[in-house]
């Protein structure tokens, strides 16, 4: 009977780590998305500074809240990504918000 819970907490461990897992790169895959269409929005003046600043800030604040207990190098480099796109509108700088842009593409 031991081994038998032992096994299923075991399993619904495994379970648990996998759906958090798999919630993360739904998570960087759908933000990663955003973020292009922000920064393209940016590009054409089809959102006000303010969304779009918003919009990183709660994309970083949901990849830092899933990557706090584990290491993800792509949610990392999103998150860099996210900080060098903010530092861009924030400078009104075309040129650098096509660039993240384009970084985020890849």
């Amino acid at each position: 009977m031991r081994r038998i819970c032992a096994v299923l907490i075991l399993l619904t461990l495994a379970c648990s780590k996998q759906d958090d897992d798999e919630k993360l790169q739904k998570s960087i895959v759908s933000w990663k998305a955003t973020l292009q269409i922000v920064a393209e929005a940016k590009l054409k003046n089809e959102v006000r500074k303010g969304f779009a600043l918003k919009t990183i800030e709660e994309a970083v604040d949901d990849l830092e809240g899933k990557t706090a207990k584990t290491t993800n190098e792509r949610a990392a480099r999103l998150i860099g990504l996210a900080g060098e796109l903010r530092q861009a509108i924030e400078g009104d700088d075309p040129g650098r918000i096509a660039n993240v842009k384009d970084e985020l593409a890849r």
